[in-house]
This record gives C-alpha cells, sequence and structure tokens, in this order.
C-alpha cells in the first residue's frame, strides 16, 4: 500500500524542502543555517534532523527584499506615511 502524499502545506520544512521552494541547494540552506550573523530560523530535533518554520523560512526572506532606487525616492517623498 503506497503512503498517500498530503494537500496540506507543511508548516515545517526540511532542508530539502526548503531548498526546493526557494529554488537553491541544500548546501547553500546549510551555509544559511550555520551563518553567525544573521542565521536563517531552525529547530533542530536531532544531529542532522533539522526542521524550519515555513513562516519563518519567509519572514527570513523577506527581511533582505532588495529594494530599488524607486522604492527609496517613495518613502523619502511619503516621509514613512506609509
Amino acid at each position: 500500500m503506497r503512503k498517500q502524499q498530503s494537500t496540506v502545506a507543511p508548516e515545517f520544512l526540511t532542508v530539502r524542502s526548503v531548498a526546493q521552494f526557494v529554488e537553491t541547494s541544500e548546501r547553500w540552506v546549510w551555509d544559511r543555517l550555520k551563518d553567525s550573523v544573521d542565521p536563517l530560523p531552525a529547530v533542530r530535533l536531532g544531529p542532522k534532523l533539522v526542521r524550519v518554520r515555513r513562516a519563518d523560512l519567509i519572514r527570513w526572506a523577506e527581511s533582505r527584499r532588495l529594494t530599488t532606487d524607486l522604492d527609496r525616492l517613495v518613502a523619502a517623498a511619503m516621509g514613512g506615511v506609509l
């Protein structure tokens, strides 16, 4: 009997799932998890059993969003009103 795949997105992602989600390598994810300045938030359940909350991954990635000169000009013009 085959295991039925869930259609619900898991709250906690494996390193492999994170790599697939952000379209990068598992090595890159491990490097982000071990970053000494601003590591990717994760839960360690064992020596190689690491999980990343989907919400934490998105928040972490959004904090690195590139802004354009136009974004800065609009923010300056609005005086932080947004």
